[in-house]
């Protein structure tokens, strides 16, 4: 989902366009996070998916590995 944000501009980089400027991108992260959010903790979800959910430490290295 964070490299998502990369792809805002083929001429400028991250820090020089702000994250704002395209609000649909945003709201597609948004709506992606929350279903996998929705996957993971909700039981019934996560049986069909057969999935479990993260710890604390798990998300901490997702996000460590994930931030660009």
């Amino acid at each position: 989902m964070f490299n998502a944000l990369n792809a805002l501009s083929e001429n400028s980089s991250l820090l020089a366009l702000p994250p704002w400027s395209n609000p649909w991108l945003l709201a597609a992260i948004a709506t992606s996070m929350a279903i996998h959010l929705l996957i993971l903790y909700i039981p019934a979800a996560a049986h069909i998916f057969t999935v479990a959910p993260l710890t604390a430490r798990e998300w901490s290295a997702v996000l460590w590995l994930s931030c660009p």
